[in-house]
């Protein structure tokens, strides 16, 4: 579903939940994907993660290295089987 993760360990997160604030060491997933793989990939993290409402988003690509954003397509495209 994704050409590459990066695992981003030791984040330290603060947020507020059910009214209470919340301070806690968390790993951080920085997926590379394609918009077509989006709902894949929420469905997979949904049911793999343990927090009740685990952080996906999804933030649009507005440019890059065009040889990388074409690696990353191929890469995906490579998965489909």
């Amino acid at each position: 579903l994704c050409a590459c993760v990066n695992v981003l360990d030791g984040v330290n997160s603060v947020y507020l939940w059910k009214g209470e604030v919340c301070q806690e060491e968390e790993v951080l997933l920085v997926a590379k994907s394609t918009h077509r793989r989006w709902n894949e990939i929420v469905t997979l993290v949904s049911a793999e993660h343990p927090a009740e409402v685990p952080e996906i988003i999804h933030l649009p690509v507005k440019g890059g290295l065009p040889d990388y954003l074409a690696w990353v397509a191929e890469s995906v495209r490579a998965d489909d089987g």
